[in-house]
């Protein structure tokens, strides 16, 4: 992969922001060439030397999101009359893998991101995919929110880490689930979530975005699990962030 200038990059940023990215074909191959430029290690290191006009957002941690904040130099935040389906897919460059590239800061954001939702995930008694949906997009529009203070344009992240977000969400709510069964003493449903964390350990998304020791440390806690070590189960609770998606633990 060829590097390029700080100067260039913003350049072809800058044009690609003057239309919607989707709407024309020329677009697209650019701003895939775009997103390939942006896994360049030179060009990362350079980042934080930059002007704000883009930026890579971790979402709770790299372990659990990532987001891209794409600005424009005086021209208002927001993307008004955008969809959140770019048309743009992720290539051999790309941040996770060939999943679309959605706008999350789009006006019908929030319907891309439910429809992402993995339907075969088992939820534990008491949780629901209503509260997934809904938690999912209140982080997604917290991080927009985020990246508008540094006027970004568009907020973009892939397809496949919606779903990893949805994955953590039933994870941390097996979590919980096994949690509150140590607590009341039912090993059986205890028993039971130890297996689900175990099996989450291969779900796709959670796979598709291991950048390398995520799925060893989430298969670490589901051992524990079935061990019945309580501080390791909550010590993962902790360090998969997932007060975010259900809440605090009970003490």
């Amino acid at each position: 992969m060829s590097t390029i200038s700080d100067a260039e990059l913003e350049r072809k940023i800058r044009d690609l922001d003057e239309d919607s990215v989707g709407r024309d074909p020329a677009t697209l191959t650019a701003v895939g060439s775009l997103v390939d430029e942006l896994r360049d290690p030179g060009v990362r290191a350079r980042q934080e030397r930059m002007r704000p006009f883009w930026r890579r957002r971790p979402l709770l941690g790299a372990l659990v999101g990532l987001v891209l904040a794409v600005g424009a130099v005086g021209v208002p935040a927001g993307a008004a009359g955008w969809l959140a389906h770019t048309g743009l897919f992720g290539g051999s460059g790309s941040e996770v893998d060939e999943s679309e590239w959605i706008r999350v800061n789009a006006s019908d954001a929030p319907d891309a991101i439910r429809a992402a939702y993995p339907t075969w995930m088992v939820l534990p008694q008491g949780w629901s995919r209503a509260a997934a949906e809904r938690t999912v997009n209140e982080l997604y529009s917290g991080a927009v929110t985020d990246a508008d203070s540094d006027g970004a344009r568009s907020v973009l992240t892939q397809e496949t880490d919606i779903r990893r977000m949805f994955e953590s969400f039933g994870r941390c709510a097996w979590y919980k689930t096994w949690i509150d069964a140590d607590d009341n003493g039912d090993v059986i449903a205890r028993d039971r979530a130890a297996e689900v964390l175990l099996e989450s350990t291969a779900w796709p998304a959670t796979v598709a975005t291991d950048g390398g020791g995520v799925v060893a440390h989430l298969r670490d806690v589901a051992e524990a699990a079935e061990s019945g070590e309580r501080t390791a189960v909550a010590s993962g609770y902790s360090a998969d962030a997932c007060t975010s998606f259900t809440g605090q633990l009970n003490r």
